[in-house]
Order: structure tokens, then sequence, then C-alpha cells
């Protein structure tokens, strides 16, 4: 069914409404908008009445008040800008009841005060405790003078007009009127308060989940308790590079979109496994994946279930190779057990990271690998010996380190 207010409301503030950052902007701009058509739809019917019973007065300052409503229009639709029109709107309405108060020579009544009450109202929740500030002291200004000049029989401000007798024949609009459009106000302030909450914790909740896929959950709680975290020191780690045979030629072959969506398939599996194992993982460096077990937490066992973990990496990838259509990645992995230090390094993106000569014995455990083959140390080896079948390559040279002791894991 057509609704011409509606469609005149989203004429007017349509754009602002979609542009709108929250539902708390966008409850601010709603409340101006209707009560911008409030104004106008109830004002106008009552020149015709105040012309009637002469009281000019009255009548043109509900139409200069009802006058101003283009311009405020104008600064929503063309210039877009709802804080000066907000302004504009608690300016002139303030006007407006200073000068009824004026003409009724400042008479206290609870019709005058429910109309104060909103427009204060209005100033807190459109534009802020400052405007509602300024409204209520100004109104408080107001209405102690009304009480004084009433109190002290002088009737300094009396207009001769029989306003009184036009209040009696209004009492019932000008009650509910007010008193409605307060609750309306209180509403959407009540309203808005439970949706900006519930925000506010999903967008704690995204923080978080943010911040836990970036660091370790103990390190995260540190991190938010002391505002920085202590590197520490583990004597026993297990750390696990993994990286693709022939990167640098394959990467020069595909189309860059297709090679990062095609890595981020990969990684998403290690991700997977590593998380079924309590893995902790570091992070990657291009086509190298880099992760830990014994981090932050110690485990006993973290060397039997890096393997195992490598184990169905590398199965993850065999399995993807087998998909036609798909790019064929062939992974190295390289196992070390030692001692590193670990912790967030910087003020600004956090990184957790780990440190030490067990992560460069790493490093050249892969560079020493061969394709879909997991080559691990001496120290490793002596780990898992038990429960998994290796095999002796005899010592191999390995860059900056020497001869070392390798085993491939069958």
């Amino acid at each position: 069914m057509y609704n011409p207010i509606q469609t005149f409301k989203r004429y007017i503030a349509g754009d602002i409404l979609s542009a709108a950052k929250d539902e708390f902007e966008r409850a601010r701009i709603n409340l101006l908008v209707n009560y911008c058509i409030a104004l106008l739809l109830l004002s106008t019917p009552f020149i015709p009445v105040l012309y009637y019973k002469n009281l000019m007065p009255q009548l043109w300052i509900n139409a200069i008040a009802i006058s101003t409503l283009p311009l405020l229009f104008y600064i929503l639709k063309v210039q877009q800008k709802v804080r000066w029109a907000a302004i504009l709107y608690v300016i002139v309405q303030f006007w407006t009841s200073l000068s009824h108060l004026y003409l009724s020579s400042f008479q206290l009544s609870v019709q005058s005060l429910l109309w104060q009450f909103l427009h204060i109202n209005f100033a807190f929740f459109v534009l802020g405790s400052s405007w509602g500030f300024l409204m209520a002291v100004s109104t408080l200004v107001f209405l102690a003078f009304g009480a004084v000049n009433e109190l002290s029989g002088l009737a300094y401000f009396n207009s001769g007009y029989p306003w009184d007798q036009l209040m009696s024949e209004h009492d019932l609009p000008n009650l509910v009127i007010p008193f409605f459009m307060n609750m309306y106000i209180l509403y959407e302030f009540v309203r808005t308060r439970g949706v900006a909450e519930i925000e506010i914790q999903e967008s704690k909740n995204r923080s978080e989940e943010l911040l836990l896929n970036i660091l370790p959950s103990e390190t995260a709680a540190e991190l938010k308790q002391k505002g920085s975290a202590e590197a520490k020191y583990y004597d026993e780690v297990t750390v696990l590079f993994a990286d693709i045979k022939n990167f640098s030629g394959i990467a020069s072959n595909t189309p860059p979109q297709e090679l990062v969506n095609e890595l981020h398939q990969c990684f998403k599996a290690f991700d997977e496994v590593i998380t079924k194992y309590s893995i902790e993982k570091i992070k990657t460096i291009g086509d190298a994946y880099l992760c830990a077990s014994g981090i932050p937490v110690k485990n006993p066992n973290h060397a039997l279930q890096v393997v195992s973990a490598a184990q169905e990496m590398l199965e993850a990838i065999r399995h993807r190779n087998n998909i036609p259509g798909g790019i064929r990645f062939e992974f190295r992995v390289g196992i070390h057990t030692g001692p590193i230090v670990a912790g967030v390094v910087g003020i600004k993106k956090f990184s957790y990271d780990i440190w030490g000569d067990t992560v460069n014995t790493a490093s050249r455990m892969e560079q020493n690998s061969e394709a879909g083959k997991i080559n691990v140390s001496e120290t490793t080896y002596n780990l898992i010996k038990e429960q998994f079948s290796c095999v002796y390559r005899g010592e191999i040279a390995a860059k900056n380190k020497g001869m070392l002791k390798m085993y491939f894991v069958d």
C-alpha cells in the first residue's frame, strides 16, 4: 500500500540511512527525520486556528518554525550533514518554546515542561551530551526566571494575549504530543543501546578470535592483561619446516591469483592437521610453513605429534595432487628438536615467533629433504624411533652447520 509519508522519508533520508555506520547512527537519522515530518504535520494545522483566534504572535512563531523545514530537508538530502540539520532543528524548536514561554509570561506548566524535556532529550540523543547539557541548563535558567517572575507578583513579562484560553482549549494535544514524543526518544535510546551492546560484544568476539588466530591463547591473555608479553625459553620443542620443491619455477608459469589460491588450500589443510595435534602454527614465509609443538604449553609428546602431523600433511597433499586441474605441489618436510625462545615482537601488528639454533637446524633438515619425504634430525629420531620406522641417511653436509646425521621417516 502506498504510503506518502514513508515515500517522502525515503526521498529525503534514503541515502544517508543506507550509509549509516551502525544502528545508533540510523536511529539518530530516523529520529531527526521523523520529528521534522511530525513538526510539519502537527504544526501546520495550528496556523488557521491561531489566525481564527487572532493570536498573531503565536501564528508567526509557528510559521517561522515551519519555514525552516525546507532548509533542514535540503541539508539532509543534498548536503547529507545530519549533525548540522539536527543543530538547526534543536535551535529552532528551542527558540519556538522560549517564544511561547515569553508570550505566557514564563508561566510554569506541565505542557511547557514536557516540551522542554522533549528538546533536551532530543539534543542528548541526536547531538550528544554537550548539546543536551546546554539545552538543560538553558531550560533551567528560563524556568527559574519564570518562577521568580511569577512568585514576585511583578509580572515583568505579560503579553496581554489570551494564552491561557488557548492552552485550556488545547491541553490534551499539548500534553499527549510531547509525552509520546519523549517516550519515543526513550524507546529509541533503550533499543539502540541494546543493539549497540550486542554489536560491541560481537566486535569484541571477532577481535578475540582474530587475536587468537595471531597469538597463542596464553600469550594473548598475557598481552591483554599486561600490555606486553615476555619472551620465554623452552628447553625442548619440536620444530617443523615444510616448503615446495621448485616453487620458483612453478610460480613463474602460474597466474599469481591461481598460485595464491592453491597455496591457501594447501596451508588450510596444514592448519587443520596441526590443530588436531595441538601444534602451534608460527607463520608462513612465501611457500614455507613453520610450526612447533611444546609451546607455549609444554608437551611431553611433542616429537611424536609433529611427525604424525607431518605424515598427515603429506597425505593431504598427495590427495590434493590427484584432483584434476590443480597445481601439483611436492612438499619437503624437515623436523628438529631442541631449545628455543618464543615470544611476541614489536608493538604493532603483533607477531608470535620463535628463535634459536633449533629453528635454523629444522630449516636445514627441510632443505636437505626430498619431495614427499620427512627428514628428521638425530635428536628427533631418538625421541620417535620406538614408534616410527626410520631410515638412516648418514651424515649430510648442512649449510653453516657442518655434517649432520639425518633420517627419513618411512
